[in-house]
């Protein structure tokens, strides 16, 4: 987590101004005060409240204080991926004490997010699960000696098969011949990286430099509470395009405003791709994640190696996706 500071500066009318980006909804916070002393009582409160927090504390935490603690501790966690709910679920409980939220409270806001956004039950699953992850951090600094989610529950889809689209290896080469001559430089190396390492949407958009190595032609993916870490290579020809492209440090791939792509953000060029007509074929980010696996168990591969490849806790999570490799 990068180091929290409030910003503080003065209009020509004497207006002074504070701003702060939030640690956990990245969205900026702005506060006009009448005098210098009032914004730097504001900068040293606000600093206090998001720095300055020790274990003794944890029982008259609010929630939104919790979870930065949640973050310095575990900033790679999946709850912290889910921007939109997240951000959600901060201004609803945020001023709260953990003690105080209740069963009924989440579930009457969790009915709320699947009502508004249409999600299936699989998804809110997902959602519940990520939420998981702070109330067991809640329960290891015994704030709290058991979870308010443990009595929600979504119906969880059998996946006894592979999920959503097999894209073969031809079509897969075929979709990535129109994406080249779509955008060769921009949205071709973003796709080839999927297609190649099988990796998850958010693994790609989070990748960064340091992560490549473009003479061993490696891409390195650090793992989260969801998957484990592994080294996967790439081909030569993928390696030689992200030497071409690398422009500065940080997020490997990035609009054409230079921001870090978002799953909302890379949809949206693939839209736009779809929409030329290039490929005609139905596809989507999760299914190249999915043909990969099942075209490697398809050349011959073993569920042992696919496991690494795809950062599965264990073995039984491949053979549970995918199947029986004989049976393909």
């Amino acid at each position: 987590m990068r180091e929290f500071k409030v910003v503080t500066w003065v209009l020509k009318d004497g207006t002074t101004y504070a701003s702060y980006i939030h640690p956990l909804t990245k969205r900026r916070v702005r506060h006009a005060f009448g005098s210098i002393l009032q914004a730097n009582d504001y900068k040293e409160k606000i600093e206090n409240r998001f720095t300055v927090m020790n274990s003794s504390d944890y029982q008259i935490l609010t929630l939104e204080e919790l979870m930065i603690l949640f973050l310095k501790a575990r900033p790679k966690s999946t709850f912290f991926k889910l921007r939109r709910h997240l951000i959600d679920f901060t201004e609803t409980f945020g001023h709260m004490r953990l003690q105080d939220i209740t069963l009924e409270l989440l579930q009457t806001w969790l009915h709320q997010i699947q009502m508004e956004n249409a999600i299936k039950d699989t998804t809110m699953r997902s959602l519940k699960c990520s939420l998981d992850r702070l109330f067991d951090y809640a329960i290891e600094k015994e704030i709290i000696s058991a979870s308010p989610l443990r009595e929600i529950y979504y119906k969880k889809t059998p996946a006894n098969t592979i999920a959503g689209n097999h894209i073969s290896e031809l079509e897969i080469q075929k979709l990535l011949d129109a994406l080249q001559r779509f955008s060769p430089g921009y949205l071709y190396p973003i796709l080839k990286l999927f297609a190649e390492t099988g990796a998850k949407i958010t693994e790609v958009v989070d990748l960064k430099w340091p992560q490549i190595d473009c003479v061993n032609h490696t891409v390195s993916f650090p793992g989260t509470d969801k998957s484990q870490p592994r080294i996967v290579k790439i081909s030569t020809d993928l390696a030689s395009i992200l030497v071409k492209v690398r422009r500065e440090d940080g997020h490997v791939f990035k609009t054409y405003y230079r921001e870090p792509f978002t799953k909302v953000k890379l949809n949206k060029v693939i839209k736009e791709f779809k929409a030329k007509g290039l490929y005609r074929k139905d596809w989507n980010l999760l299914d190249i994640r999915h043909s990969f696996g099942a075209n490697f168990l398809a050349r011959g591969g073993s569920l042992q190696e696919l496991q690494c490849l795809m950062g599965h806790g264990n073995v039984f999570d491949t053979k549970r996706i995918y199947g029986d490799p004989t049976k393909l």
